[in-house]
């Protein structure tokens, strides 16, 4: 239990101190996901439901392209809604929920592949609509990111991307979604 803060400084201290330092530099993001999420359990059966959110984060990264594999940290802080599920025989099978999620990531780039990638791991607390019930639930997304050309700036970058996210909730066998998000990234020096 005490030991978990020095693992936690040693892999910061692996990832971040070997890259060079005078080539990185802290990027501030903003974004907005719109998805549709597949449910599923045994007891109730498959829908479907619309997602969408925003969030921002911080990377530390690097501002021009690199000829080498990139690695960088990221932290998110994300708020999303959840729609209810379609109805079937005017029953709601899945109730909709709003969430606050904070996660933890590498955005990693490929030089031969013109595309970005972020795999983060992320814990939501989250509150039924209509309701008082909150609940709690881990997930893992994986984002693919590909630049815009044509919006790019000096100090600004705009990325197209396309999420796919597992939550691993207890009331569901099955919470994967997949969409559509636009990503707006800051350069701050």
């Amino acid at each position: 239990m005490r030991y978990r803060r020095t693992i936690a400084c040693f892999f910061l201290f692996v990832i971040v101190v070997p890259l060079p330092v005078e080539a990185r530099e802290i990027i501030f993001s903003t974004a907005g996901e719109g998805s549709v999420a597949f449910l599923d359990t045994d007891k109730f059966g498959s829908a479907c439901a619309g997602r969408l959110g925003g969030g921002v984060g911080s990377c530390y990264g690097f501002r021009e392209k690199k000829e080498e594999f990139t690695l960088s940290p990221t932290v998110t802080l994300s708020y999303f809604g959840s729609s209810r599920s379609s109805v079937t025989d005017n029953i709601v099978i899945y109730r909709g929920f709003h969430t606050l999620r904070l996660a933890l990531g590498l955005d990693f780039s490929i030089p031969t592949i013109p595309i970005m990638m972020n795999i983060a791991v992320g814990t939501n607390i989250a509150k039924y609509t209509d309701t008082a019930n909150y609940f709690f639930f881990p997930d893992l997304q994986c984002i693919f990111f590909r630049e815009i050309d044509a919006l790019s700036r000096k100090k600004s970058t705009w990325d197209i991307g396309l999420p796919v996210r597992l939550s691993l909730r207890n009331d569901m066998d099955v919470d994967l979604s997949a969409g559509i998000a636009f990503r707006l990234n800051l350069f701050l020096f």
